[in-house]
């Protein structure tokens, strides 16, 4: 996709037009060898975290339904009618708990492999743009790995703080609860996932929070469309493992497609100097 087509069309058409990227980002990584060295780490982590992750959820999630409700152990008519009642609520908060574990895999996989994915993410924009990145020392390193794990921990805090009264209300509040959780869910997490898979090279660039998040508003109909591509692949087997390294690359190239399609606002604050370049 070239960069003069990236911001053409109505918001519609943006939106449908990012969610090709996280496929297009999948695809690059697995015809391109020396990205595909740099994203097999990243989709080994994924799957040992996954694997830890649903041991976890077989081994805990029969006690946690029983610790909120027992099964009956009533006989006759009543005890059928709670036997019933008690496999509905045990089919719903097993549901949930999927849920649960999908965003708990998600969180972990993105604070583990955090300095991956930077790695990942410049080796794809050195590849776009010509441009290298400054040579790599260990103290800067472990700098740079700091750095990452405190961002990358801050984002989760806040995506947590911003879900978690959602969670609540969608089992204090019926249906209504559920609806918000769907549809302000979904926005909180399409946004997330598209600022955690854009972020590398806005860091690179030094630019600050506020102008990170101002640059995905300006083209939300594109980031939209990136983040909930991102979020409906995290539910498809085998195919979710590889989505971290494959929107590492989307989030990458659109990041590229919106540079030199000029679809960024100047950091007036930061200069928008490429950090470290």
């Amino acid at each position: 996709m070239t960069s003069r087509k990236v911001t053409d069309g109505g918001a519609m058409r943006r939106f449908f037009r990012g969610m090709r990227y996280p496929f297009g980002g999948m695809s690059f990584v697995l015809r391109t060898p020396s990205v595909y060295k740099l994203a097999l780490p990243i989709v080994l982590c994924a799957i040992l975290i996954l694997g830890f992750v649903l041991v976890a959820g077989i081994r805990w999630g029969g006690g946690l339904i029983d610790a909120v409700w027992a099964t009956p152990e009533r006989e006759g008519f009543w005890g059928g009618v709670l036997s019933v009642l008690h496999g509905l609520y045990a089919f719903v908060f097993a549901a949930g708990l999927v849920v649960i574990g999908y965003y708990v895999w998600m969180a972990l996989t993105a604070l583990v492999t955090a300095p991956l994915k930077d790695l990942l993410s410049e080796k794809i924009e050195t590849m776009r743009t010509g441009r290298e990145g400054p040579p790599l020392s260990l103290p800067a390193l472990v700098s740079e790995v700091g750095r990452t794990l405190r961002v990358e921990g801050g984002k989760l805090a806040v995506y947590v703080a911003l879900m978690f009264p959602l969670w609540v209300a969608s089992f204090a509040i019926p249906w209504l609860g559920q609806l918000l959780l769907t549809v302000v869910g979904w926005y909180f997490t399409a946004v997330y996932l598209c600022f955690d898979f854009l972020d590398w090279p806005m860091s690179r660039r030094g630019w600050g929070f506020r102008h990170r998040f101002g640059q995905i508003r300006r083209n939300q109909a594109l980031s939209l469309g990136f983040g909930t591509s991102c979020w409906l692949l995290l539910f498809v087997p085998i195919v979710n493992v590889f989505l971290v390294p494959g929107a590492v690359a989307g989030g990458t190239n659109l990041f590229v497609d919106l540079e030199e399609a000029g679809a960024f606002a100047p950091d007036q604050k930061e200069g928008g100097a490429l950090a470290g370049r």
